[in-house]
């Protein structure tokens, strides 16, 4: 299957889920505000919203909000399971919603972010080459973090969102805070709220705001730190921007190779410098002369890569 059915698809699993949801909950002002802005982003939303539509009518599943009857205890107005076809007169539609409530999975590039609205006051924010799945239910979000990092944003008496990455699995709800894939397993940076996090032994640790906390084998290593500044320099990518406090010359590298298609590199005899301050995020030719002038090093040019060396 090419890149562009696998992407068509997507979309049609996206506009099915909205479909879905809005027909549950018709009058939720802020699910229909996500979705507004959701049909806004490109104009293949629309296209896929529409060709549904047109399905779903033509075998009698969806009917007009008026002559639709009033909703009975049953939650979901729309049955899952369904298989649609519908011959139009530009081709053949054939459409299969496996159900009500799809898992459907988000992704950026190298230097992209992007935000994803969940409802209800819910939203992720992905950075760079990053990738979640996520699974919306009314009675809370399932999202996967599969690959990278991601802000997770929930507002008070929201339904929890349930987190999974790699062995950790969290519950939480009213909390803002940044989780990011390591070798060793995720790292936590609370902004907002409090943060349930699994400790040791079975115990629940809760991370506040201000707090960091590593994970590994699904619990906390040691205990979770009170780090206000750290959290801080850990989120300003949300405003384009890289904070460093002391890293070396080869941790600042790796963070701007991140975001960026051309590379930095560095030469060993000055990986272990020490940097401060703050960059743009999309500015590596920037950051290298800058670090070049005040440590009077020198800058080499080779294909897509700009080395620092001595």
């Amino acid at each position: 299957m090419g890149e562009a059915n696998r992407n068509r698809e997507a979309v049609m699993a996206e506009a099915a889920d909205w479909l879905a949801r809005l027909d549950a909950s018709d009058r939720d002002a802020s699910l229909k505000e996500a979705f507004e802005s959701w049909r806004a982003e490109s104009p293949s939303h629309a296209v896929a919203l529409a060709r549904l539509k047109g399905a779903w009518e033509l075998s009698g599943q969806l009917q007009p909000a008026a002559a639709r009857p009033k909703p009975t205890n049953t939650p979901m107005q729309m049955k899952p399971g369904w298989l649609i076809s519908a011959a139009a007169a530009a081709g053949a539609i054939i459409l299969v919603v496996a159900t009500a409530d799809p898992t459907v999975s988000y992704a950026t590039q190298v230097g992209e972010r992007r935000v994803i609205e969940l409802g209800q006051g819910q939203s992720l924010t992905l950075n760079t080459d990053s990738r979640v799945e996520v699974r919306r239910r009314r009675s809370g979000a399932l999202v996967r973090l599969t690959r990278g990092e991601v802000l997770v944003t929930s507002r008070s008496g929201a339904p929890p969102i349930h987190l999974s990455a790699g062995s950790l699995n969290l519950q939480t709800s009213g909390s803002t805070f940044d989780m990011r894939l390591t070798p060793q397993g995720a790292r936590v940076a609370v902004v907002v709220g409090t943060v349930p996090l699994p400790g040791q032994s079975g115990r629940s640790e809760a991370a506040n705001a201000g707090d960091v906390a590593d994970i590994q084998a699904g619990e906390v290593v040691g205990s979770v730190r009170p780090m206000p500044a750290e959290v801080q320099r850990t989120v300003a990518w949300r405003t384009g921007r890289l904070e460093f406090d002391g890293q070396t010359l080869g941790e600042v590298v790796a963070e701007f190779n991140r975001y960026n298609r051309t590379k930095l590199s560095v030469a060993p005899e000055v990986a272990a410098l020490r940097i401060g301050g703050g960059y743009d995020i999309d500015s590596p030719d920037a950051f290298a002369a800058s670090t070049a002038r005040a440590f009077d090093l020198k800058l080499r040019h080779q294909d897509d890569t700009l080395e620092i060396s001595r």
